[in-house]
């Protein structure tokens, strides 16, 4: 595998490049055997992707951007991509450098919204999750530290600090962050995704699940992978409790799973609230283009408008939903 782990090695792909430029500079890294070609792949909110044909192999290029804005660390999306390639829930590293990703293609497809209903397709994903979780021993590297809490506070003070449209809205979370953080026990730091979106998990066509997108990997808590998950599932408790009862050990007790099964709720409308304030920050920050926004959330997520400010809208909502079923739990 060739990897470069730090961006001091060879001077790297820069953020004002056109689409063109990428494509060049991608077609010239020295890890392939014939000219490559490349296709766009639709489906990132803040990446480019292509599938890259080297003869008779295929890859999935990845570029990312606006790193120190959301928190992002390249060292821990190498430092994860590397680790969960290792222990087999995800595809294997080529390459990589700084904002760019080379990994295997999976002949597959993502995840629908509409699968998160399918109890095989939930406790499959699950299994995966424990896979993950137990992971931490193939960490390699630096790595981030992930608490969700700390993350949306960061978000909302990027928009505060950074004069954003969203700043007066976003800002409104703070106490209530503040708030929730209580319901939450001391816990077990694993090896986690933490943006697990349903687009996030590619189903190969032989039924295997994997996990993808590594930009927000880090060390973290068990929880966040589980409701960022079925965040995009409709939501209703007998869920929450297959998916549960399915991630948990079979000798867990009655009284433990109710306490995580509460603190699960907790994480649930912390998703919720990651995913309003991701979208005020790139809403005012991301590189690329409004068409490609446009695409991406068009063929992935069910937002009345397909742009960053349909996505907080949806998770807005979601949030009162949740809310409104769980919330008193909570006061």
């Amino acid at each position: 595998m060739n990897a470069s782990s730090t961006a001091g090695e060879q001077p790297g792909i820069q953020r004002d490049w056109s689409k063109r430029r990428l494509e060049d500079h991608i077609s010239g890294l020295p890890i392939w055997q014939t000219r490559p070609r490349l296709e766009v792949l639709v489906g990132g909110l803040v990446n480019q992707n292509w599938v890259v044909t080297d003869g008779d192999r295929k890859y999935v290029a990845r570029v990312f951007f606006d790193a120190e804005e959301m928190g992002v660390s390249e060292q821990s999306v190498l430092a994860t991509t590397r680790a969960a390639s290792e222990i087999g829930v995800s595809p294997k590293l080529k390459y990589f450098e700084p904002h760019l990703t080379v990994v295997d293609f999976i002949e597959g497809r993502n995840l629908t919204e509409e699968e998160l209903t399918d109890e095989t397709i939930v406790a499959g994903c699950m299994e995966r999750l424990q896979t993950l979780h137990a992971g931490t021993h193939a960490i390699r590297s630096p790595i981030n530290y992930c608490w969700r809490f700390l993350s949306n506070r960061n978000l909302v003070r990027w928009s505060i600090d950074n004069k954003s449209p969203h700043a007066e809205e976003v800002a409104k979370m703070l106490p209530f962050l503040d708030g929730l953080e209580k319901h939450m026990r001391p816990f077990i730091p694993c090896l986690a995704h933490n943006d697990l979106a349903h687009v996030n998990v590619m189903i190969e066509n032989s039924g295997k699940l994997w996990l993808i997108d590594w930009d927000f990997g880090a060390i973290g808590h068990p929880l966040t992978d589980l409701s960022d998950l079925l965040a995009y599932a409709p939501t209703y408790e007998e869920l929450d409790r297959y998916a549960l009862k399915c991630y948990l050990p079979d000798d867990v007790g009655e009284e433990e799973f109710e306490r995580t099964l509460h603190e699960y709720w907790v994480s649930l409308l912390m998703s919720y609230c990651f995913q309003y304030s991701w979208a005020a920050v790139v809403d005012f920050c991301v590189h690329i283009s409004p068409e490609e926004i446009e695409q991406s959330m068009e063929a992935n997520f069910s937002a009345d408008e397909a742009s960053y400010k349909g996505f907080m809208k949806m998770a807005k909502d979601r949030f009162d939903t949740t809310w409104k079923r769980y919330g008193h739990l909570f006061d």
